[in-house]
């Protein structure tokens, strides 16, 4: 299956989250996307308004997802270094890759580090045990291409999870409507618990 999904996006971690109980992680192709670059890169630059949507989404997922052990960070901060960093990973080592962004949506959404700082990002790039990251020209045109075609087939939110059938799963669903797409994945479904695009274009 494929899944287009942000760093910066706690419905996204808890998608993540969830595939790791279920250690269905390796099953999954992951296509992060940047969808909101204008998300700041540090806490003192974040927007009222940007505040407020984050708590509101923290407290969607406290009540309908209380199986996800999830934090509440001082701000969402931008994830494009942090993307491209996955995207590089997936060309040095795949399985690293994978842990690599297990460790920063944890790092977010469970320690609240902001990993818009490169530091933070080197960090968990160590811990995974992958060597130093260059930020590569092939790493950037990856990140954007994931970002592009999430774009161009207008889904409006984040996370999509798109079967080997190509049905397809918008938004975070409850435990048991996702374990019935995983086992099958032959019926779409929606939910409302997402982050919305047009809503943070309207904000923004």
């Amino acid at each position: 299956m494929i899944v287009y999904g942000d760093l910066s996006c706690p419905f996204c971690y808890a998608l993540e989250d969830r595939l790791f109980m279920r250690n269905l992680v390796r099953h999954v192709e992951w296509r992060l996307v940047e969808h909101a670059p204008d998300l700041p890169l540090e806490p003192e630059r974040a927007t009222k308004a940007q505040l407020d949507e984050l708590a509101q989404e923290l407290e969607t997922i406290a009540r309908r997802a209380p199986d996800v052990v999830i934090g509440r960070p001082e701000f969402r901060p931008n994830s494009a270094l942090a993307i491209k960093a996955v995207a590089e990973a997936t060309t040095i080592d795949p399985r690293g890759a994978r842990t690599l962004r297990l460790l920063l949506f944890r790092a977010l959404w469970r320690e609240g580090k902001n990993i818009a700082d490169p530091s933070v990002v080197a960090e968990q790039v160590e811990h995974a045990g992958l060597p130093p990251l260059r930020g590569t020209t092939e790493a950037t045109a990856t990140a954007a291409r994931w970002t592009h075609e999430w774009r161009q087939a207008r889904f409006e939110r984040i996370p999509v999870m798109i079967s080997a059938t190509g049905t397809k799963m918008l938004g975070l669903l409850p435990p048991r409507r996702l374990d019935l797409f995983l086992g099958s994945g032959l019926f779409s479904s929606s939910s409302d618990d997402a982050c919305d695009v047009a809503d943070v274009r309207q904000r923004h």
